[in-house]
């Protein structure tokens, strides 16, 4: 079931090292509606991909276990996000 986007939203970010250029670079976006807990299915999360120069390639999405499509919707848990499949099925 899908949830429509809070009107405020609470961010969790997370930094990785890119592998191409070796820096640190935002990885991982998540949002929810304030005070969610990283455990709840409240979650939207986009997973970013960059080149070699640190530019943004593609922002994309996890699959949603019901559909098996990628998911923009707040249904996610944010202490999970490395764990979920991301893009197109």
């Amino acid at each position: 079931m899908s949830r429509p986007a809070p009107p405020k939203t609470q961010v969790n970010l997370v930094y990785a090292v890119n592998a191409l250029s070796g820096n640190s670079v935002l990885t991982y976006v998540m949002k929810s509606a304030p005070n969610a807990p990283t455990t709840a299915a409240d979650w939207q999360i986009m997973k970013l991909t960059y080149d070699a120069s640190d530019n943004i390639l593609l922002g994309i999405y996890p699959r949603n276990s019901e559909t098996g499509n990628a998911s923009a919707e707040y249904v996610f848990i944010a202490d999970n996000y490395a764990s979920y499949t991301y893009g197109a099925a």
